[in-house]
């Protein structure tokens, strides 16, 4: 099974680089390597069974601090 998630990102790295370099888009290259390095973590980290951070329990512990009034959201109430 990890043969099978490795053989997948050297396949998608040999599909998407060559035609960024080529174009010259370097920039793309980049944001392209960002979002490829957190997809190679969060695969890894489900095959291992790792522990995947949450950064929305930070942002709702934050938030949760906060004096705000509860939203009601109204759905097919024939209101509108």
């Amino acid at each position: 099974m990890l043969a099978i998630l490795i053989l997948i990102f050297i396949v998608i790295v040999a599909l998407e680089v060559p035609a960024l370099v080529r174009q010259r888009h370097y920039r793309g290259l980049l944001v392209f390597t960002g979002f490829y390095i957190v997809g190679v973590y969060l695969g890894l980290a489900q095959y291992y069974g790792w522990v995947i951070y949450n950064p929305f329990t930070i942002i709702l512990s934050k938030l949760s601090h906060l004096p705000l009034k509860p939203i009601t959201i109204l759905v097919g109430c024939g209101c509108g």
